[in-house]
């Protein structure tokens, strides 16, 4: 019997040693891996029953803890990664302005100089003022070649500027090309378009020589004519007359193919801009991709941030966004509650945006305070208040603290506690591995949480939708739709707006056991329940409105998780009605 012991106790010190080695090797070679996160996940994964039990637990943590410590410290001296996500990878090596745009027109990123000189934002849906009426229309023709399997070749377009687009002054004009881009996670092609700038080099002048046999003193003609488009000016500058330019303009033409003045700055344009790809240039600062953000001060001198979606002068209701779901409904669902009269107040939570991290509250307590603040700033209350999937859970959460803050609830897309461990074990690796760490070791999942962050910016924030929210095939195939994909992350950039610290903050909400705040706050819940949600499961949604009187079920079908993306109209109407009541 004792040996028997002495055997299990060794058994069980050489499985902790292995498992140790295991994961001590994953924490650090997830500084260079090329999906540290998912590395992480995966390594834990493999042991997670460990830390079921409490014995088991308490060998392995104290075998990793300072491993565990020293890895996350490197993480926070790393350099910036090179960014890999082609689409982001294009807009930063730009240094002139440089547009990512998805079908119906979505700006999927736009860096900082097409923000401040063409006045495009990420999220938004442009209307291409900045853009002559026939280069829109080559914008259409573009990407009905894509829709059609044709292949799109590059274009040159004409630009306005912020200045010129109001009075539509054509000294201001300027070029841009527009081409597009493969990505292997969409399923409908980026168009990229991007301005042409003059950065006229050697190379330039070699390519002209070389491509089109032009010489000396035509490639001088060429270079003055892209700078000025004026022989007056060109004959002035080089002494000569105008007619001995034109003639040298006829040869150009005839050597490089093209038929008249425009076709050549054209084409000039496009020569000499092409060593500015080579530049790196700034990403925009997140803003509100619904251009309407107003931030206010608590009595602390602490900043809220928030926006509003439907219109602007009708009846209040509060939405209340997930941890990456961003916060941008569906246009076609915004449009139908702007025509219903009713507007969605939606502030950012605690370390989103624009808004202060509160780092002396929990994320539940500052999500409490930050709608406490809002709606007295705003004079109103109590209102209906809508959660998008976790974001329910700091709604109830207030509701049990604060009765008459809120008139009845809502969530779009399914919400259980998922504080049970039968239930952990059920949910997609990513979910379940990282929930039971933050559960169990948080300082480890905060590490997995800093390889995360990390890979968001190699590979776009796209990254984190696609790992958190791509569990079944409904949802996959939505996360391929760029238009759909462009929507959700315009909003759920957000999250990393003040670095990985918002998102560990964020674990223990979505852990929190809100059931028996919502048995005592006394309102109803409607639920809109995806029947494929393979985290928030139909099944234990079932099972909450068999205890519950007040949790009422909307099932929708050919929906996972991301219902308000999957269903427009369908949350539009459920919306209204339920406003109506």
């Amino acid at each position: 019997m004792v040996a028997d012991k002495q055997s299990q106790s060794q058994n069980a010190e050489m499985s902790s040693q292995i498992a140790a080695s295991d994961l001590i090797d994953v924490s650090y070679a997830a500084l260079s891996s090329n999906d540290g996160f998912q590395d992480i996940i995966d390594g834990w994964d493999n042991y997670i029953e460990i830390l079921h039990d409490p014995p088991q637990a308490k060998t392995l943590l104290s075998k990793v803890r300072s491993h565990i410590h020293r890895a996350k410290s490197l993480f926070s001296v790393l350099g910036p990664p090179n960014v890999v996500d082609p689409i982001f990878s294009e807009i930063q090596r730009s240094d002139v302005p440089c547009v990512a745009l998805a079908a119906g027109d979505f700006v999927i990123e736009a860096n900082l100089a097409a923000q401040s000189e063409w006045g495009v934002m990420s999220g938004e849906r442009t209307s291409f003022d900045w853009l002559r009426q026939d280069s829109i229309s080559q914008v259409r023709q573009m990407r009905a070649s894509l829709k059609s399997g044709e292949i799109a070749k590059p274009q040159i377009l004409t630009v306005f500027g912020l200045t010129s687009k109001d009075f539509q002054d054509r000294a201001t004009e300027s070029l841009a090309e527009i081409y597009s881009i493969s990505h292997e996670h969409q399923s409908d092609a980026p168009i990229i378009i991007r301005a042409l700038r003059q950065n006229w080099s050697d190379d330039t002048e070699a390519a002209l020589r070389n491509s089109f046999a032009l010489t000396k003193s035509e490639v001088a003609v060429a270079r003055a004519f892209l700078e000025t488009g004026n022989t007056e000016i060109i004959a002035e500058s080089r002494g000569t007359t105008t007619a001995t330019i034109r003639k040298q303009l006829k040869s150009i033409f005839a050597k490089t193919g093209v038929s008249n003045q425009a076709q050549l700055q054209k084409l000039l344009s496009l020569m000499s801009s092409s060593e500015r790809r080579r530049m790196r240039g700034q990403l925009a600062d997140w803003q509100d991709p619904l251009g309407r953000e107003v931030k206010i001060k608590d009595g602390k001198g602490r900043q809220i941030a928030f926006t509003f979606m439907g219109d602007k002068n009708g009846r209040p209701a509060l939405l209340s966004h997930g941890s990456i779901t961003g916060y941008v409904l569906h246009p076609v669902t915004q449009d139908r509650l702007k025509r219903a009269g009713i507007k969605l107040y939606v502030p950012c939570r605690a370390g989103f945006g624009h808004t202060d991290p509160f780092m002396d509250m929990t994320a539940l307590e500052a999500a409490a305070h930050i709608n406490r603040t809002l709606l007295d700033h705003l004079n109103i209350g109590p209102v209906p208040a809508i959660g998008l999937i976790s974001g329910l859970i700091p709604l109830v959460y207030q509701a049990a603290q604060d009765p008459k803050i809120f008139s009845r609830l809502m969530v779009i897309g399914g919400c259980v506690p998922i504080f049970k461990r039968e239930r952990l074990k059920e949910l997609p690796i990513n979910s379940r591995v990282l929930l039971t760490l933050q559960r169990e070791a948080p300082h480890i999942a905060n590490l997995a949480i800093q390889a995360g962050f990390r890979q968001v910016l190699k590979h776009g924030p796209s990254y984190m939708v696609r790992k958190i929210y791509g569990n079944c095939d409904t949802d996959r195939q939505t996360l391929r739709n760029l238009s759909t994909l462009s929507l959700m992350v315009a909003s759920s950039k957000m999250l990393t707006v003040h670095g990985p610290r918002t998102f560990e903050r964020e674990l223990p909400l979505i852990n929190y056991d809100w059931e028996n705040d919502f048995a005592s706050c006394g309102l109803s819940l409607t639920v809109m329940q995806g029947l494929e949600d393979p985290v928030f499961r139909p099944k234990h949604a079932k099972a909450m409105a068999g205890q519950h009187k007040d949790y009422h079920i909307i099932p929708v079908k050919n929906a996972g998780q991301l219902v308000f993306l999957q269903r427009p109209e369908q949350v539009a109407d459920a919306i209204i009605d339920w406003i109506s009541q």
